[in-house]
């Protein structure tokens, strides 16, 4: 997937998909990590803009876009994620 997705989204980073609730010590929030969100990460796949966010879990394959113009676009885009994860 992420090779394939590679030329418009050269940017990769793992993530927890559960993340732990804000103002936790760090202590505690590190063992949520460890021990509840484990079970599942979420790969994020970045334009090299960032405007562009192509998320992929166990459950779910999402787009975000930070500065959306027009319903086309997104739709270009969504398909193309959809048709390299099929």
């Amino acid at each position: 997937f992420q090779d394939r997705l590679r030329g418009d989204y050269p940017q990769y980073r793992a993530r927890p998909a559960v993340a732990p609730p804000p103002g936790l010590p760090a202590d505690v929030a590190a063992l949520f990590v460890r021990e509840v969100a484990a079970g599942g990460k979420v790969h994020e796949f970045a334009s090299a803009d960032k405007k562009w966010v192509v998320s992929l879990s166990r459950e779910v394959l999402t787009l975000t876009c930070s500065a959306y113009e027009r319903w086309e676009g997104f739709r270009t885009r969504i398909g193309r994620a959809t048709e390299v994860l099929s």
